[in-house]
């Protein structure tokens, strides 16, 4: 082999056993034997054993080990001196730097993929907890864990607490709103929110406003509900109320309803009422009806009333006494006077079994 190079368009011979290596299109003179260590001294026309002096061999030269590294005996190269503590090569050759401090695994002396749990961000140029699978960092900030666990969220790749008016959801595997005391999703607010403070239940995990019409919000049920103060009852969608009155109907268990046996609508007071017409009043306890015409009685200042036979006779004894005190009572003629007065209350109530 010619061991020379080109210099001035003349061939020269390179010094002390280099020979010609051709390096970005320069002809110069490089160190035989490379691949065992050998390279260009600080003199250039002097070739030397590099390992033997714990230096590498780079663009042909022997090279000391930067700043933060050291010299492999074993591998011939230089690496991190504190490799053992997790720094490895950066991207950048020349430096080291700290691969377990971002979640790196150190291989053939270098940074590289992410350690378990963990995933590469593009943005912080660093892992970072692997959140697609439910993890993030534990509150020492030293490894990754799954949130749920704790039953808490990811916040920031790091697993948080629910906040106030928040609770974990199992289902879900976050944080969602605290429906069971009255937090609903504010789709303007873009948070949970009370939603009862503000008289609006939570229909669909959201705030709802109770402003259909007819409806109004139940502190007692923590719902909106019909408006039954104002007339408004349930309809038979029991999605919407309606006011019962105009189809004169009542409101019975919130809903609107027809008047049953015995009742009818009256205007004046708004709601189903006994039907004296038909021999209906309120009995004593004041908690129904009572058919007064089918036990017998008949109605009387709107009561059913069984002693109006007995006062009319006691009156009616009272007054013939008062009327005869002075001469002796015909008894014969009382009694048949009492037979008319039964007879008469007898054909009135055969007329009351007819209507």
């Amino acid at each position: 082999m010619y061991k020379g190079y080109i210099k001035n368009n003349f061939c020269e011979f390179c010094p002390n056993g280099q020979i010609v290596s051709q390096i970005l299109k320069d002809n110069i003179c490089a160190c035989d034997y490379e691949d065992q260590g050998f390279g260009v001294d600080t003199d250039p026309n002097i070739c030397k054993n590099c390992w033997q002096s714990n230096q590498i061999v780079d663009t042909h030269k022997c090279q000391s080990c930067g700043e933060g590294f050291i010299f492999s005996d074993s591998e011939k190269i230089c690496i991190c001196e504190k490799e053992a503590l997790g720094y490895g090569i950066d991207i950048d050759p020349t430096k080291c730097k700290d691969c377990w401090k971002n979640n790196q695994k150190i291989v053939d002396h270098k940074c590289s993929e992410c350690i378990d749990n963990y995933i590469w961000s593009t943005a912080e140029n660093k892992c970072l907890c692997d959140e697609t699978k439910g993890y993030g960092q534990d509150q020492d900030l030293t490894k990754c864990r799954i949130c749920s666990q704790n039953n808490q969220e990811i916040v920031s790749n790091k697993c948080s607490d629910c906040k106030a008016g928040f609770v974990w959801s199992p289902s879900e595997k976050k944080c969602a709103c605290d429906e069971i005391n009255g937090y609903g999703w504010d789709i303007e607010l873009q948070n949970c929110k009370n939603c009862w403070i503000v008289d609006q239940e939570i229909l669909d995990h959201k705030c709802h406003s109770c402003n259909a019409e007819g409806f109004t919000f139940s502190s007692t049920f923590s719902l909106c509900v019909c408006d039954e103060f104002n007339g408004y009852g349930q309809d038979l969608n029991p999605s919407k109320c309606k006011l019962c009155k105009l189809d004169k109907q009542e409101i019975v268990n919130h809903k609107c309803s027809y008047c049953q046996l015995g009742y009818v609508w009256s205007p004046q007071d708004n709601k189903c009422i006994c039907d004296e017409s038909k021999g209906y009043v309120v009995d004593s306890d004041h908690l129904q009806c009572q058919d007064c015409w089918k036990d017998g009685y008949e109605i009387v200042s709107h009561k059913c009333s069984a002693c109006q036979t007995v006062n009319i006779l006691s009156t009616t004894l009272v007054q013939y006494l008062s009327i005869n005190q002075d001469s002796f009572i015909n008894f014969e003629v009382f009694l048949l006077f009492i037979q008319k007065i039964l007879m008469r209350q007898y054909v009135k109530y055969q007329h009351f079994l007819k209507l």
